[in-house]
């Protein structure tokens, strides 16, 4: 069970509409905590019926780690490609997380770096920050994508802006990484090229990027590949 609590975090509930769905998605987490794995799943499954994106989410990592109910991981990844499709960051990450490590849940590897990238990419401009310095260090290293150091250095520093200590540290040592290999004019584009993208990520992406994340299942990789 630890393990499981390990990857309890915050949660975006989207659809602040509907105050209930939002309860129920948090109360799922409590029971989650609480040991209550059939509990959890079946309120996530109440909500995940109606369309709710976190619960589809958090159901989807239920499926995927075998907690709570049978574990089907076709079933949850297609629980979460639904909800990445909807345009949901956290689920957009997880199932990036997934593809990264293709292999460990039966995916083919072929193409499924660049799937990888490509939803590191749209959580990244969903404002998920974790995503954005993913994105960076893809970019860079060229792993789904093409090597791209400066391309690198402007997600890097986007995810800079919003990053706690340990992550800002891990930023810091691939910024200083990429900084050499860059031009003074491509640093200065690389820097304003953020500086506009952070600003439009925060003017789209407002409600998941500010509101107080509580109650969501964080990536659903870290429980699953065993």
């Amino acid at each position: 069970m630890n393990r499981l609590v390990c990857v309890v975090g915050a949660l975006w509930f989207g659809c602040v509409a509907f105050p209930s769905q939002a309860d129920d998605a948090t109360t799922g987490v409590t029971a989650l905590r609480q040991g209550n794995l059939t509990g959890a799943s079946t309120l996530w499954a109440d909500i995940a019926r109606i369309g709710h994106p976190a619960g589809m989410n958090n159901l989807a990592f239920m499926y995927i780690s075998g907690n709570g109910v049978p574990r089907d991981v076709p079933k949850g990844l297609e629980l979460l490609g639904s909800v990445a499709d909807f345009g949901y960051p956290m689920a957009q990450y997880n199932l990036a997380l997934i593809y990264a490590s293709a292999e460990k849940f039966g995916l083919a590897k072929d193409g499924a770096a660049i799937r990888a990238t490509d939803l590191y990419r749209a959580a990244a401009y969903g404002g998920h920050e974790r995503a954005q310095y993913l994105l960076g260090v893809r970019t860079f290293l060229g792993v789904g994508t093409a090597s791209d150091p400066a391309v690198a250095y402007t997600w890097l520093t986007v995810a800079r802006g919003g990053a706690d200590a340990q992550l800002g540290a891990q930023i810091d040592a691939l910024l200083a990484a990429a900084w050499p290999l860059l031009t003074s004019a491509q640093m200065a584009e690389a820097t304003t090229v953020a500086a506009t993208t952070r600003a439009a990520i925060q003017a789209t992406a407002k409600a998941y990027t500010e509101v107080a994340r509580v109650g969501e299942v964080l990536p659903v990789a870290v429980a699953a590949a065993r």
